[in-house]
């Protein structure tokens, strides 16, 4: 159902206003994050270096520092463009394990990939 961030949208939605807690349901969650990581990282991927608005990959980074899940999250986007030296290097720098994959499907396959 949540295949779109129309229906995310919806779905969030729908809590707020029938007072559900939005923390039932992980895959909202889930699809929140991945949404707010992909709206950072497309500054970095999808910006030039010369226009304002690009952030380099060292600052969406930053961001998400000390947040291991959103680290991992940062590496799946990244997967996605077939980006593996990026993603090797935020796997080091940032001490990220196996286990900090294991959420997300396919995750711990790009863990043994690095």
């Amino acid at each position: 159902m949540l295949k779109s961030d129309k229906n995310t949208k919806l779905c969030d939605t729908l809590c707020t206003k029938f007072g559900i807690p939005i923390e039932d349901f992980p895959q909202i969650v889930t699809e929140k994050k991945k949404n707010g990581i992909r709206f950072y990282l497309m500054s970095y991927t999808k910006k030039k270096q010369n226009e304002t608005a690009f952030r380099g990959l060292n600052r969406v980074e930053e961001m998400f520092s000390g947040l291991p899940e959103y680290l991992a999250l940062l590496c799946e986007q990244l997967a996605k463009d077939n980006r593996m030296d990026e993603i090797k290097g935020i796997y080091v720098r940032n001490g990220l394990k196996v286990n900090d994959f294991d959420k997300m499907k396919g995750g711990k396959k790009l863990a043994d990939d690095i």
